[in-house]
């Protein structure tokens, strides 16, 4: 078995008186043979064998002073082939961190593979240990291996010299900065807030499982929830972005007076008493008949001279979450009895 291109030869030794040599030839598996014109030595010798003489027989005849002649055995000619590559590797890119391959095809049933990588610009090679398959894997690429040059050598056991495929790339895709832009940060509960996706070309959130660009959320609860999105880049590479939206209770203001009895006479004042569920540090803003009146108290005195429409609102320490209690109002009633007002006085009256 030999490679084509190389040289062959057929020796046989035969004794006897006035020996001659035919060498002979068979395309057909052996059934006939032919004279080989010129064949006439001991050895035949067949240059730069051919793969079309692939499977032929060969055999040589010795004739001498005595008949019959002689036939040797019939010796099959095996030409092996130099390896072509029937299939080409293609450049590939992959997002970082990912996997990379490339994949050649020899046409020989038994090629074998070495591949090879430049990391100069193809001008030169070395051997990738291990990579002897039909198919290379880059595991994990990084950002220095974008760029690189990849090529197989193939060939077999028999044409050793290597064939050599084309050199493709490697293109090693940076993964997409996904960033969170939202309306608010920290908000009331009941606050709707508009969460958006940057730098990607699709997008899935968590928790929720959309799949839009921008998302609106209302937390319902007190806390701090994470949102998480991850987005897919045009080059099919993922990143992906968190936010942490922190939502805070939404107060409920309870405004009551003691007495319970609002209708005032002079000299009597009832106490407005602001109460908020669930606790915690509030200011307040105190209004009468909608106008703000100089009290940061979670009470209120008021007097017969006061009279009107109260509420208060309570302002939480972040300034998120404000609400207004329901209003009271507070008026003068009808006595038979003169009151002189104000009391003290100095006994000028106007």
């Amino acid at each position: 078995t030999l490679c084509a291109g190389s040289d062959v030869t057929f020796t046989a030794a035969a004794t006897g008186t006035n020996i001659a040599y035919q060498w002979q030839q068979s395309t057909d598996g052996g059934v006939t043979f032919t004279d080989i014109t010129g064949a006439t030595n001991a050895s035949y010798t067949i240059n730069a064998i051919a793969a079309s003489l692939n499977g032929y027989q060969y055999h040589v005849t010795v004739s001498g002073t005595c008949t019959p002649a002689a036939v040797s055995n019939a010796a099959t000619l095996t030409v092996a082939t130099q390896e072509a590559v029937t299939t080409q590797p293609s450049a590939d890119a992959a997002c970082l961190n990912s996997n990379a391959s490339f994949t050649a095809a020899g046409s020989g049933a038994a090629t074998q593979y070495q591949w090879q990588v430049s990391t100069n610009g193809g001008a030169s090679y070395t051997n990738i240990a291990g990579a002897n398959s039909a198919t290379l894997t880059v595991p994990s690429v990084t950002q220095s291996l974008n760029g690189n040059l990849y090529q197989v050598l193939l060939n077999n056991s028999i044409c050793t010299t290597n064939t050599t495929s084309n050199a493709v790339a490697l293109t090693v895709d940076s993964l997409p900065n996904v960033l969170v832009d939202a309306s608010n940060n920290n908000v009331c509960t009941g606050t709707p807030v508009t969460l958006t996706g940057l730098n990607a070309a699709t997008y899935t959130w968590q928790p929720g499982g959309q799949n839009t660009a921008s998302i609106t959320v209302t937390p319902t609860t007190a806390g701090t929830t994470s949102y998480t999105v991850t987005g897919i880049d045009g080059n099919g590479c993922q990143g992906s972005g968190s936010f942490n939206l922190t939502a805070n209770p939404l107060p409920t203001v309870t405004l009551t007076s003691t007495p319970a009895n609002t209708s005032l006479t002079p000299g009597i004042s009832v106490t407005l008493k602001a109460t908020v569920t669930p606790a915690g540090l509030f200011s307040y803003v105190w209004r009468r008949n909608g106008v703000v009146i100089p009290n940061t108290a979670d009470s209120l005195v008021v007097t017969v001279d006061q009279i009107g429409s109260y509420t208060v609102e309570a302002v939480d320490a972040g300034g998120f979450c404000n609400r207004t209690s329901d209003a009271i109002t507070v008026t003068d009633r009808p006595s038979s009895t003169i009151f002189i007002w104000p009391n003290p006085n100095n006994g000028n009256f106007t």
